[in-house]
């Protein structure tokens, strides 16, 4: 049930900032791919420079700005992997299991966001977008078209492991694969093939002001989305920020300046922005999140965050519908049981490009889905009797206390191998009574579904933080077509940034940490429903938590 009024946390919310901007630092090894204009090699042949180098530059300067020292150590020996692998190849120095010299955090490089790829990496906001054209010999070339080519037997060559030789092939008799774009250009001039495909960025960049090749001006495809990629598994909180730091790079007007120095032009993505764009979603049912009444229609905070995103949407010009299926909730799975709902290889009617959910967004679910950027977060705290003897965790470790710990929870797999002593308990009521009977000395769990279960009780919160933060965010299908990520991911933080998150938490939550909160770790009924992080079942507590918007990112590090 929705309580009639909202209350505070005891435990203090301010509490959350423990990590200084001083203290907090992010380290991410980059390896990257060259190319003109966006990474070049000096005439000593060690140096580089380009518009990624002063990306990279720029993101510094954004986390800086959120108080986060953030080092993009750039592997300029041994990361040039544009040496040794195609675009899709060197994808694998990205792979949680990766080993070896090049194995990195991320790749700058000027990625073609694609379905395929995004079920393989995670690319954070967009720097640029690019199309598809085609080049030829400016006086000989007989085709100014692949249409043209393919009906008078011409070829066309293509850089191979690029998203452009993926898209072009099924529609291209005679494809001509070459190593690079120098490689390409020399096959062109050589007659090898009458047409050279390849984005309007890389191609224009590679001729230069070469008077004798010169573009067919056509537009083949969609507009692509330009990007880096970084490594699915890396924590939440680094792909949460990573993404919000890309996006205060465009918003801010620092690429569309880069993009003046090393290109000639800006871009505002306007042409990427359709008039209508449809999305599918389910759902997972718990007030005040979700609520489906009896009409059909859907009440909540989930329901109000899928309005505020549409809102964002008209304002650049797009209709977006989202097609919420209230008639079938995924009650009846646990929360990474649902997950399913939006694999790539998902079957039946029940699959869906997206879940509205109070989802935590761990790096084990990064690897099977994509996360929206987050829309609130949480922490974890102890909780004692009365006449506890124990103040903190740490306290009761040092001092042989024992820790009730909910079993099947992100919390028991997590603060459980630092409790000296374990009292396993089933659920959160299970927890409370051993605690209040006396049987454990502390019980340690999320700081609003706790408060929530204890409002009515005598039991006490410690006031401290345990661990670091959780983020809740919604998760998309990692094949979800890239212009409907990207634009929805946009449209998150954009709303974020427009402050309607915090408006939201203040309606639902009391605007100072919340009331009710989602029921991911919520106590089971036993028979499988809800939450995922317990014994099944959802929860008569349920949990929420602190905004983390565009415009402000809590800082603090996040528990997975």
């Amino acid at each position: 049930m929705i309580l009639s009024k909202p209350f505070a946390i005891a435990c203090s919310l301010a509490a959350l900032l423990k990590v200084s901007a001083a203290e907090e630092s992010i380290t991410l090894s980059a390896g990257f791919m060259e190319a003109t204009n966006f990474a070049e090699r000096g005439e000593d042949g060690t140096t580089w420079s380009g518009f990624l180098f002063d990306l990279a530059d720029v993101l510094v300067d954004k986390a800086a700005a959120d108080g986060v020292t953030l080092e993009i150590a750039i592997d300029t020996v041994n990361g040039v992997l544009s040496d040794s692998f195609s675009y899709n190849e060197a994808l694998a120095s990205l792979d949680p299991d990766c080993a070896g010299e090049l194995c990195y955090d991320m790749i700058l490089a000027d990625y073609y966001h694609t379905a395929e790829r995004s079920q393989i990496v995670t690319f954070p906001q967009p720097y640029s977008t690019a199309y598809i054209t085609t080049f030829k010999m400016t006086d000989t070339g007989a085709y100014s078209s692949i249409e043209e080519a393919n009906a008078g037997g011409g070829s066309v060559c293509i850089r191979a492991g690029t998203a452009t030789i993926d898209s072009l092939t099924p529609i291209t008799n005679t494809v001509i694969a070459c190593a690079d774009n120098a490689d390409c250009v020399a096959k062109l001039k050589a007659g090898e093939c009458d047409l050279w495909a390849t984005d309007n960025q890389n191609g224009g960049g590679a001729i230069g002001d070469e008077p004798d090749i010169s573009t067919t001006g056509e537009f083949l495809l969609d507009i692509f989305w330009l990007t880096n990629a970084l490594k699915s598994s890396l924590e939440p909180k680094v792909l949460q920020w990573m993404n919000k730091w890309h996006y205060d790079a465009k918003v801010s007007g620092d690429i569309s300046s880069l993009e003046q120095k090393w290109f000639g032009f800006t871009n505002d993505f306007s042409a990427a922005y359709p008039e209508t764009m449809s999305v599918s979603a389910g759902i997972i049912e718990f007030p005040p999140f979700a609520e489906v009444g009896e009409d059909g229609s859907l009440a909540g905070y989930l329901a109000d965050i899928a309005e505020a995103i549409k809102a964002q949407a008209e304002n650049d010009g797009t209709t977006l519908t989202i097609d919420i299926d209230t008639a079938n909730p995924l009650n009846d799975y646990t929360y990474n049981g649902a997950l399913e709902t939006v694999s790539p290889n998902c079957a039946g009617d029940s699959c869906y490009d997206m879940i509205l959910a109070d989802y935590y967004h761990t790096a084990e679910r990064s690897v099977i889905a994509t996360f929206t950027p987050s829309f609130l977060s949480t922490y974890l705290s102890s909780f004692k009797a009365p006449d506890g003897m124990y103040n903190s965790f740490a306290e009761a470790n040092a001092a042989g206390g024992s820790t009730c710990l909910w079993v099947g929870t992100a919390t028991h797999d997590t603060v459980g191998a630092d409790a000296a002593t374990i009292v396993d308990c089933s659920d959160m009521t299970d927890c409370l009574t051993k605690l209040e009977a006396g049987e454990c000395d502390l019980f340690v769990e999320d700081i609003r579904n706790t408060k929530l279960a204890t409002q009515d009780t005598s039991i006490v919160c410690t006031e401290e933080i345990i661990g670091d933060t959780f983020f809740f965010a919604n998760p998309m299908a990692s094949n979800l077509e890239p212009n409907m990520m990207v634009l929805l991911s946009k449209w998150y933080l954009d709303a974020g940034a427009a402050g309607k998150f915090d408006e939201l938490e203040a309606t639902y939550f009391g605007g100072d940490g919340g009331t009710e909160g989602g029921n991911e770790e919520g106590e089971g009924d036993g028979d499988g429903d809800g939450g995922d992080e317990g014994e099944g079942g959802t929860s008569s507590a349920s949990r929420s938590g602190i905004i983390v918007s565009a415009a402000v990112v809590v800082v603090a590090t996040l528990l997975i």
